[in-house]
């Protein structure tokens, strides 16, 4: 056995219980996020509403990215690992597209008018310069993937393949694994700034 192959299987062996349970919690965190969006959209909450959008993008992000992430790993074959790198470097790049315009000043508004604490702020600040960072790193050769290895500009059937046959899986894994890491902070964060707004209400209105 290859040794690349030998590392690739002992690193999944290693991550597989963290997939199972990553993904428990995400698919329990998709419920109840999406039951509050709903909550707050029939409300008329419109504030509420950005949040949450925000965090269902990120919760919806987390479970494409884990389930990706764990096929990579466990992939029974070349052609199996070839096609999860390429749908999951799709996945990175639009999530890449996507997050920073969300994090935009409709949003920061919002949370401007709660007040959110300082430290929360920054961690904002920080998470969302990672993004920008990572969307200036990783989206051209990623966009290249999303072009050439999923969208098959290629028209010539053997130049298709080369290209297919030469993904860097390292690579995609890698930027697969950091982009988790931003979206999967950005959602406990934003979980907790909207636990907080919500404690502030039912306070004030008991002392209404």
């Amino acid at each position: 056995m290859p040794v690349d192959k030998a590392r690739a299987l002992i690193r999944a062996a290693a991550r597989a219980p963290h997939y199972v349970e990553n993904q428990r919690i995400i698919r329990k965190s998709l419920e109840i996020t999406e039951q509050s969006y709903l909550s707050a959209v029939s409300g008329g909450v419109p504030d509420q509403v950005v949040v949450q959008n925000v965090m269902y993008f990120a919760a919806l992000y987390n479970y494409d990215l884990s389930v990706l992430l764990e096929e990579l790993d466990s992939a029974p074959s070349d052609w199996h690992e070839r096609l999860y790198g390429r749908v999951l470097a799709l996945t990175v790049y639009e999530c890449l597209e996507d997050l920073p315009g969300l994090l935009g000043r409709s949003f920061r508004s919002t949370l401007a008018s709660w007040g959110i604490a300082t430290a929360q702020s920054e961690e904002l600040n920080a998470i969302g310069k990672a993004l920008s960072a990572q969307k200036s790193t990783d989206a051209s050769w990623l966009n290249e993937v999303r072009t050439n290895a999923i969208g098959h500009r290629h028209q010539v059937a053997i130049d298709q393949m080369r290209y297919i046959r030469d993904l860097d899986l390292v690579r995609i894994d890698a930027a697969a694994s950091e982009l988790f890491s931003w979206t999967n902070r950005l959602y406990a964060l934003l979980t907790r700034v909207l636990e907080h707004r919500l404690s502030t209400l039912r306070s004030k209105r008991k002392d209404a």
